[in-house]
């Protein structure tokens, strides 16, 4: 498979796990601020209906209007940042094998043990994250509506 002696390929090893936790740590991170940012919009959108004071118009309309936007760079973003974590979760795999690790590789998820069809869990984390996006995509989309109508 490789070239490199054992050595060289276990400190490849090192920079591939702490690039795979990098991985695991920005991808939560931005799920976490867009989510964060798309529940933002929500709550003002609603706030914003609830004062009489507000004319309607663009003001109304932009908040739940921005929270379906981000609500489907979510849903985007979370496929894009998946691909970086199986391409590094691959590349760890590989240097496993190349290191003759067996049993001490490191594989906490069915993906890293090579599982392709569902485990017993209720679902993928990415799955409920897409859910969510969804979900508030739908709920910016009665706002927008309920801001259309005042």
């Amino acid at each position: 498979m490789t070239d490199l002696p054992q050595d060289e390929l276990r400190e490849q090893y090192g920079r591939v796990l702490d690039e795979y936790r990098f991985q695991v740590t920005l991808n939560a991170a931005r799920t976490r601020h867009l989510l964060t940012l798309d529940l933002g919009l929500l709550t003002a959108s609603t706030g914003l209906l609830s004062l009489t004071s507000v004319e309607p118009g663009w003001v109304l309309a932009f908040p739940p209007v921005a929270g379906v936007a981000v609500s489907g760079l979510g849903w985007v973003l979370l496929g894009t940042q998946h691909g970086y974590y199986r391409w590094i979760r691959d590349l760890k795999g590989q240097l496993e094998e190349a290191l003759d690790l067996g049993d001490y590789a490191i594989r906490t998820t069915a993906g890293m043990r090579g599982e392709s069809g569902r485990t017993s869990r209720l679902a993928r984390v990415g799955d409920v994250h897409r859910m969510v996006f969804v979900l508030l995509g739908i709920l910016n989309l009665a706002v927008a509506g309920a801001a259309a109508v005042v």
